[in-house]
């Protein structure tokens, strides 16, 4: 997941398949089966933990190594095999047309020497570099206040003050209680990185979703709403209804963003080469008034280079969601470029800063398709960096705020 760790404005989906329509019925008849192994000797492994990420799907091997869970919905996932001492497994596996599957894993122990990651001693300002951390992975919405990180000490922080980045480590499961919603997390840091020179990060994991057990009635009601309330004018909401064609319906205003060239912006490499030549005579020039006509010339190619290289023109159409398939109708998202997504039925958050001028108080989101996308039956997508979000969604998308991919909401 790529953010920006200032103002959240864009961020890139990986491997968190967080998307997709499911049916109101879930099917009865699919499963996967299989036995885990060692790689090296062949022997069964019991009490492995599998799963398939993202979702609250999952079961342990037997004695024997073998698995076997069903009863979900048709589509793609990404089966996750977890080990104490081995290297964690993934493997993509499609239940569209083949509702039962049946697969052999074989696990491989790790090395004894991580030559790849290299984990250097926690830096000074250990307190600051774990606020910021706690920031960018659980967010800053309501709900991220009511989530706790169970064991803090096995995550590794180290600044780097040279490339002025922050890295983030673990040698386990990253344990979360998110009592807004009635989840616990066991997520599997791969990747954790924030350049705040470039304002990107990189947040990169397998989360397995665990449901909680209420003490009381009053926990399941709250659980049941906040988990409606967390759903409506979510990503995971707005895809669902892509493949339903049901966004007016349901409280998106959705509309193209067609980027045309900026004619008045002048052209680069004659900026470049302007300001080059005005940096220099500054550097060397003497007189005031010749300073003076400098400064001044150097103030406008300035801003002649801050000006947008494109115009972003909003369509007056409203999309219902399969337009954005084209003419073969066959769940591939075609259109590439970005749309402008408002959810009118709920307000922004008040924590959320929006861009400079905007007074609309409703939810208001940008996506881009980089490339065509393909949608399965369960809201897994191809390929998963394809999407990037900006504005609210690029805030609020955050762990606290995540669905597993199976959750259905209450009807109304």
């Amino acid at each position: 997941m790529f953010t920006s760790p200032k103002n959240y404005r864009r961020f890139s989906l990986i491997l968190l398949a967080l998307f997709g329509f499911l049916p109101s019925v879930v099917a009865q008849s699919t499963r996967v089966s299989g036995r885990v192994v060692d790689a090296e000797s062949n022997e069964p492994i019991p009490f492995v933990n599998v799963f398939f990420a993202n979702t609250t799907i999952g079961a342990s091997t037997d004695a024997n190594g073998f698995f076997s869970f069903g009863r979900f919905s048709p589509g793609k996932y990404e089966l996750t095999v977890t080990y104490v001492g081995y290297e964690t497994y993934q493997q993509a596996l499609d239940f569209t047309l083949q509702r039962e599957q049946e697969v052999q894993v074989a696990i491989r122990i790790l090395p004894k020497k991580l030559t790849e990651l290299i984990v250097k001693p926690d830096t000074l300002g250990r307190a600051r570099n774990y606020r910021e951390f706690k920031r960018l992975f659980l967010g800053e919405t309501a709900n991220a206040r009511r989530c706790e990180i169970l064991n803090p000490k096995d995550i590794h922080l180290f600044r780097d003050l040279e490339t002025n980045s922050l890295y983030a480590h673990t040698l386990a499961p990253i344990q979360i209680e998110n009592k807004a919603l009635g989840y616990r997390l066991y997520y599997y840091l791969v990747q954790f990185e924030v350049n705040y020179k470039t304002g990107m990060s990189l947040i990169f994991g397998i989360p397995q979703y665990l449901q909680m057990k209420p003490e009381n009635a009053a926990d399941s009601i709250r659980w049941v709403r906040e988990r409606k309330r967390a759903y409506k004018g979510s990503v995971l909401h707005f895809m669902r209804l892509i493949q339903a064609n049901s966004l007016q319906q349901e409280g998106f205003e959705v509309r193209v963003i067609r980027e045309h060239e900026n004619k008045s912006r002048m052209d680069q490499e004659r900026i470049n080469v302007n300001l080059q030549r005005l940096t220099k005579l500054a550097l060397e020039g003497n007189a005031i008034s010749a300073t003076s006509w400098i400064i001044d010339s150097l103030a406008f190619y300035r801003n002649e280079d801050r000006k947008s290289k494109v115009i972003r023109v909003l369509e007056p159409n409203l999309l219902k969601g399969h337009e954005l398939f084209g003419e073969k109708q066959d769940s591939v998202v075609r259109y590439v470029g970005t749309l402008d997504i408002r959810y009118v039925r709920e307000k922004r958050e008040l924590n959320y800063i929006p861009p400079y001028g905007e007074k609309d108080v409703r939810q208001h989101s940008q996506l881009n398709f980089l490339e065509p996308v393909r949608l399965f039956g369960n809201g897994f997508f191809d390929p998963q960096r394809a999407v990037i979000l900006e504005r609210y969604w690029a805030w609020s998308e955050k762990i606290a705020d995540m669905l597993p991919l199976d959750y259905l909401p209450p009807k109304d």
